[in-house]
């Protein structure tokens, strides 16, 4: 998988126009950046994880749902307010989905559980998508999932 430098990545990164920036997940943060600064006012912290997902989302032709999609990833990162995801396949912005942690059985309750997708950036030949949660994760374990 290649490399892009910070511009090139910055210039990939599609956000939703009216979306807060308050993102569930950024890939990296620099220190002295102002991703460090946003990072500090997270409502919900994030941990470094690596287990699967199941994704349901729409696929659109033409602004219309012509089917829902099962994509399988694994999580970057999780936080009780959303988890980043690596997919092959990307995602509309905005898109209603489904997410369900299979493997974190004990550790994410509910293990199923609803958002939107809030972020797409392309890495190469795979997609890292942010998912906002429509509630907060109560029952996530996060000392049990850190990798």
């Amino acid at each position: 998988m290649a490399h892009l430098p910070r511009s090139a990545k910055k210039a990939e990164r599609r956000t939703h126009p009216r979306e807060a920036v308050s993102t569930p997940a950024e890939l990296s943060v620099e220190e002295g950046t102002e991703d460090e600064d946003a990072a500090k006012q997270r409502v919900h912290p994030r941990v470094d994880v690596a287990f699967q997902v199941n994704i349901e989302a729409p696929l659109q032709l033409g602004g219309q749902e012509v089917m829902r999609l099962e994509l399988h990833g694994i999580a970057i990162d999780i936080s009780r307010g959303g988890v980043l995801v690596r997919v092959d396949q990307d995602v509309i912005l905005g898109a209603r989905c489904e997410v369900c942690f299979p493997e974190a059985t004990g550790q994410i309750e509910p293990n199923t559980t609803s958002g939107k997708v809030c972020r797409s950036e392309a890495h190469g030949e795979v997609f890292h998508l942010a998912i906002e949660f429509d509630a907060p994760l109560e029952g996530l374990q996060v000392a049990n999932l850190a990798s």
